[in-house]
């Protein structure tokens, strides 16, 4: 029988890694929160189905199986949302726990760390006021983390780079605190080979912080992003701004991983060769 991974949430970062799955013989179901995307996942080869954590009579029971491993990708969408963050994890949690699957991967972020301005690593975890939900980051990983039932390895994203993102849209033309200040950022490349990895070696119960080596600082980073794509670079104004800088040791020390793109601020340079992983 192939090796069977689900995968809540096929998104920008989701399907990808649903394609890159397949490509390797893995056996890939995918969920959707849009009837019009099942076309696409199915063409993809992902046996798709559609998922509303707002709907409490959703049955994933119907849809899992014990061998599964399940890699939730879905970020909050506040908008969208008629039910909480954290209530629509901890609804997925409990259906996870009832099939019995105990291989889980949650896509988290290193907006679970304190703004100290020096380095912090997977211990420094706090929980802290969130940018985006209602609910800080630490809590929504214990809905999972927490959880006997749940072998679950936890990856803690910093800022996403890739095809699927141009945060450059964000920065343009504002005015910008702390140019000086160093910034966390990752190749979405690098986040999907670090997810097949962790499948592959069966390592669970782990937390992880998935950020590229380098640090640039926010004048290097967004002006060579707004340069590149053709955007009004930042004002840098005078004042500090809160920031950390994540370490990634022990994600290369426990998964012996080497960056794809291990420079940031390189990446986005002309004749740029990548690194294998």
């Amino acid at each position: 029988m192939k090796n069977k991974v689900t995968i809540i949430g096929c998104g920008a970062l989701g399907l990808p890694l649903a394609k890159q799955l397949i490509n390797k013989g893995y056996q890939v179901t995918g969920s959707t929160t849009r009837q019009e995307k099942i076309a696409t996942l199915k063409q993809a080869g992902i046996q798709a189905f559609l998922l509303d954590l707002n709907n409490e009579t959703t049955d994933l029971l119907t849809i899992l199986f014990v061998e599964d491993c399940v890699v939730i990708t879905f970020p909050p969408n506040i908008r969208a949302s008629k039910k909480p963050y954290l209530e629509q994890l901890q609804f997925l949690s409990q259906q996870l726990q009832q099939v019995r699957v105990n291989k889980v991967i949650f896509i988290s972020s290193t907006d679970v760390y304190p703004q100290t301005g020096t380095w912090v690593d997977e211990r420094d975890a706090e929980t802290i006021k969130p940018r985006f939900t209602d609910t800080p980051v630490l809590t929504l990983e214990q809905a999972f983390s927490n959880c006997p039932n749940l072998n679950t390895t936890i990856l803690r994203f910093a800022g996403l780079m890739g095809p699927s993102y141009n945060s450059g849209f964000h920065v343009a033309g504002r005015e910008i605190k702390g140019a000086d200040d160093l910034i966390n950022m990752v190749h979405q490349d690098d986040c999907i080979a670090i997810i097949q990895r962790i499948i592959q070696r069966d390592i669970w119960g782990e937390t992880f912080n998935v950020v590229a080596d380098q640090h640039p600082t926010k004048r290097d980073y967004y002006n060579t992003l707004c340069d590149v794509h053709g955007l009004t670079r930042p004002t840098y104004i005078n004042g500090s701004s809160n920031y950390r800088i994540v370490s990634n040791n022990k994600l290369k020390q426990m998964l012996e991983y080497q960056f794809i793109y291990p420079d940031p601020n390189a990446i986005m340079l002309p004749n740029y060769e990548q690194t294998p992983g």
